[in-house]
């Protein structure tokens, strides 16, 4: 099951689409790097199973490197564009919400396909 999910998890990593990487410093040793992917496979989506597509959702590779070693992982984010928060530029959650929540309220951002 193990070897499965990691195999999974290395198509889907290799699949990605490329993306503008934004390292950052965490804090934490030398030699130790975690670099935040930019947002792709912008979709809209509910809050909720089977309710209003009243949020933005995307993916996101992160990529932490420790030494020699690198682990990636992909993460879908929500964005609930009926919350009040700062639309700004300077997340890529501020910035997805800024660009995108006007289309998810105006019906015009479709959902992925397996969400209809």
């Amino acid at each position: 099951m193990i070897i499965k999910s990691l195999v999974a998890a290395s198509a889907v990593a290799l699949s990605a689409t490329a993306s503008i990487a934004v390292p950052v410093d965490p804090g934490f040793s030398q030699g130790t790097s975690l670099t935040l992917g930019d947002a792709t496979s912008i979709r809209a989506c509910a809050e909720e199973f089977g309710g209003a597509y009243t949020a933005v959702c995307f993916n996101r590779v992160n990529t932490l490197t420790v030494g020699p070693f690198t682990r990636d992982t992909e993460r879908v984010v929500r964005v609930a564009c009926d919350r009040r928060f700062p639309r700004t530029d300077k997340t890529t959650r501020g910035r997805v919400a800024a660009e995108y929540c006007p289309q998810v309220e105006a019906g015009t951002l479709a959902p992925a396909p397996f969400l209809l």
